[in-house]
């Protein structure tokens, strides 16, 4: 996985991104409110084996509106309410068309749990770092805020790839269905 640092390097991945047509993406924030929460970065999948991070803020805040805001890109994400809100609060639109991981394994199979962990864990035998590993639990929890970028991104990346390789798998079993 790949932490982006420079403005330049966004821009590129954006770029190749437009050509692939499709993407995945995982928000990172502060607190679990999509209204009042912090974006700090967001991880971006678009192959089935990578994963890009970066820090969401206002050097870059250009490249991420024109990602977002274009109609020509499938965005595929996991619980997009959240997502949308989240990005609206910083004048982002997504445009383009929408596929939610979350939506579609609800769809066939309404009677299971639909957390990404165990998606991921029942369709590709990947097992995510949990979040509480991370951040801690209880009184020493910490903010992602608090962390180095190096170590939110594997975390942000496994799941933004996650999301990528489980929109393929549900979008067949949906077709199928």
């Amino acid at each position: 996985f790949n932490l982006l640092e420079d403005a330049r390097q966004i821009e590129d991945l954006v770029e190749k991104i437009t050509y692939s047509k499709a993407f995945s993406f995982k928000l990172i924030t502060d607190t679990d409110d999509a209204l009042t929460s912090r974006i700090m970065g967001i991880a971006i999948s678009f192959l089935k084996d990578n994963g890009y991070y970066f820090s969401f803020n206002n050097s870059n805040m250009l490249a991420i509106k024109n990602l977002f805001e274009n109609e020509k890109l499938t965005i595929i994400g996991f619980d997009l309410k959240f997502a949308i809100k989240a990005l609206l609060g910083h004048h982002i639109q997504i445009k383009g068309k929408l596929f939610d991981v979350q939506i579609a394994h609800y769809l066939l199979h309404p009677d299971m749990r639909n957390s990404l962990d165990i998606i991921s864990d029942n369709y590709l035998g990947t097992v995510l770092k949990q979040e509480n590993i991370i951040l801690g639990k209880g009184k020493t929890k910490m903010l992602f805020s608090e962390l180095k970028e190096s170590l939110i991104t594997d975390y942000a990346c496994e799941r933004s790839l996650a999301i990528f390789n489980l929109s393929k798998i549900l979008e067949k079993e949906m077709m199928e269905s």
